[in-house]
């Protein structure tokens, strides 16, 4: 049997589906017929077994371009999502049965309208816009992309849909087949985590607030208790008699000291959540904030049988910064890197000047050290890190986001780099406020 030449679907380079093989075998039959009274009787033989070849050809193409067509259209019937075939005046050549379930609407109801029917006018004329746009430039804004739609039930309800939108050709007409997905359960869900999301921001920000204005509430009682313990284990009022009386006044005052601190420490982050925290700057002697920290982290650097180090370039100058903010990161920064370093390890605290005059600060132990994820969670507000390593260490989870969010109110760098059982290194970079500084 001959192959049709070209691109038949016979043909090894497979180029025309069976409508166009069909066509072309068709042609060729008409033209072949016609030639037949014009021919002598051995080329009429000749041609007859020809046609009949070509019968043939088109024998087989036929209930193979009906099988196709049955299994793609079987295909297109069992899909979910709504399926509209429209012509260039938007009015719908085809839609699968599904319609009905999701829009109420039979497929005979719909057939030869507008696919306007199917949608809320907003969206009916921002379509007509896309397809009017795209038929006249041929550029392809709307095609293949999806996007979110609402849609009109047949009992007048609206609901939510995406609409993705692909064109053919068909005998030298322009189709666009849509295809319409039922996403009330994402919207219902999208809903939900944005009511979650504002909820929980407003919570968040009632809480921030409430701490915010208990400041004096909670600081002036706490400040009575020290106050009046220190009293006591410095007898200024005559001996109390027995030691344990003074030892138990000095417990009372530890325990008072720590949950200050403590305290300052949830309304300071409270009131920069809050947006409320102020710095009140001034110029200050840095060497004398050196000085001062390293007087007081000795003694607990010994009880941890930890070396502290300080190593400060000379002349380092006044700088302009809030003092008490500053002492309440170097504090959090340097005690950290004590309660985590091994013991007979080193804990060394850098300053110095970089080229334009920024304030460089560096804090490095020599401890259990950090994994990305644990470095995540500790600079979190109220952030535990729950490897083994570090359960047997008190804290907040306070002190480094704290002491992060100081920083950048002072318009500085504050950078962490951890490795597990290597130690922790963490840099702050203040400016250099040189306009600030007294003549």
């Amino acid at each position: 049997m001959e192959k049709v030449k070209g691109r038949g679907v016979y043909d090894e380079a497979g180029g025309l589906d069976p409508h166009e093989e069909i066509s072309l075998l068709r042609s060729r039959i008409a033209v072949l017929r016609n030639s037949l009274s014009y021919s002598s009787t051995s080329a009429i033989h000749a041609k007859k077994q020809q046609l009949d070849d070509l019968e043939d050809q088109l024998d087989i193409l036929c209930p193979l371009l009906e099988g196709q067509d049955n299994f793609f259209r079987h295909i297109v019937e069992e899909l979910t999502d709504i399926v509209v075939l429209s012509d260039e005046k938007a009015n719908i050549q085809y839609v699968n049965p599904v319609i009905e379930t999701l829009l109420g609407y039979t497929p005979q109801e719909v057939l030869g309208r507008n696919v306007k029917m199917l949608m809320q006018e907003v969206d009916s004329q921002q379509h007509e816009d896309y397809v009017t746009s795209y038929l006249s430039s041929g550029h392809p804004k709307i095609i293949g992309v999806g996007r979110d739609v609402v849609c009109r039930h047949k009992s007048g309800e609206f609901l939510p849909f995406e609409l993705r939108l692909t064109d053919t050709m068909e005998n030298g007409r322009v189709y666009f087949i849509g295809t319409l997905r039922d996403i009330q359960r994402r919207k219902k869900a999208e809903e939900l985590a944005s009511r979650a999301t504002m909820e929980a921001i407003s919570a968040n920000k009632a809480k921030s607030d409430f701490l915010a204005n208990m400041s004096h509430e909670l600081r002036t009682p706490l400040n009575a208790i020290i106050g009046y313990s220190e009293m006591l284990e410095k007898q200024f009022f005559g001996e109390i008699g027995h030691e344990k009386y003074l030892e138990y006044a000095g417990y009372i005052k530890l325990s008072g000291d720590r949950l200050l601190n403590l305290v300052n420490d949830v309304l300071d982050i409270s009131k920069i959540e809050a947006g409320r925290y102020e710095l009140v700057r001034d110029v200050v002697e840095f060497e004398n904030i050196v000085a001062d920290l390293y007087h007081e982290f000795v003694p607990l650097a010994e009880s941890a049988q930890v070396r502290l180090v300080v190593d400060c370039e000379k002349e380092i100058g006044r700088v302009y910064v809030d003092e008490k903010a500053l002492k309440q990161v170097l504090s959090n920064l340097v005690s950290n890197a004590i309660k985590f370093s091994y013991q007979d390890k080193e804990v060394r605290l850098s300053v110095m000047r970089k080229d334009a005059g920024q304030l460089c600060l560096v804090v490095q132990d020599e401890g259990i050290g950090m994994s990305q994820e644990e470095i995540d969670v500790a600079l979190t507000s109220f952030g535990q890190v729950q490897s083994s390593l570090v359960r047997n260490h008190q804290g907040t989870g306070l002190g480094l986001p704290l002491s992060r969010y100081l920083v950048r109110l002072h318009g500085g760098t504050f950078s962490l780099e951890s490795k597990p059982r290597e130690g922790t290194r963490i840099t702050v970079t203040l400016p250099a406020e040189k306009d600030k500084s007294p003549s």
